[in-house]
């Protein structure tokens, strides 16, 4: 399998991802719009939260397609890129738009399209596994990498099979 390193936008960092992955999976074929973003913000709580990788489709040249959809968006905020849901409405002449926090915790703002800087949209993520407790896993089972349970299968080899 053919891979590439992605770059992540608010860090140093590069991921090895796989092109296997991208194009099966999320069926993108082109690589070199693509990059990843570390989620520091909570206004995204819950479908994103602190810490997960969001995989953007960056818009070339910052042009913007003339169609858009509802869905998630990476938003150039302030000089910071910022990830929301977004929800367009195309009126006679102009396209507004509501930007949406899913954290309650933050009202949502509606502005004029041209208003808005779009940096890409959002395609997959990657969660944190921070809130998980390995150590549960840690109970006294049958461990199945114990080099005594590899003589158990030679064994059963070693029947006749009818």
């Amino acid at each position: 399998h053919e891979t590439f390193k992605l770059p992540v936008l608010n860090s140093n960092e590069k991921i090895l991802f796989s092109k296997d992955f991208i194009k099966r999976n999320l069926n993108i074929k082109k690589y070199n719009d693509l990059v990843l973003m570390n989620v520091d913000e909570d206004n995204m709580q819950g479908t994103f939260n602190k810490n997960d990788i969001a995989l953007i489709v960056k818009f070339k040249n910052n042009i913007s397609p003339k169609k858009y959809e509802d869905g998630i968006y990476a938003l150039n905020i302030n000089e910071k890129i910022s990830i929301r849901r977004l929800q367009f409405l195309k009126l006679p002449k102009r396209t507004l738009v509501t930007i949406i926090s899913d954290n309650k915790n933050y009202s949502d703002q509606n502005v004029a399209l041209e208003d808005l800087s779009i940096f890409g949209e959002v395609v997959w993520k990657c969660n944190s596994f921070k809130d998980i407790q390995f150590n549960k896993y840690t109970e006294e089972t049958l461990d199945l990498f114990l080099p005594e349970e590899e003589t158990i299968i030679p064994k059963l080899l070693e029947k006749e099979i009818a």
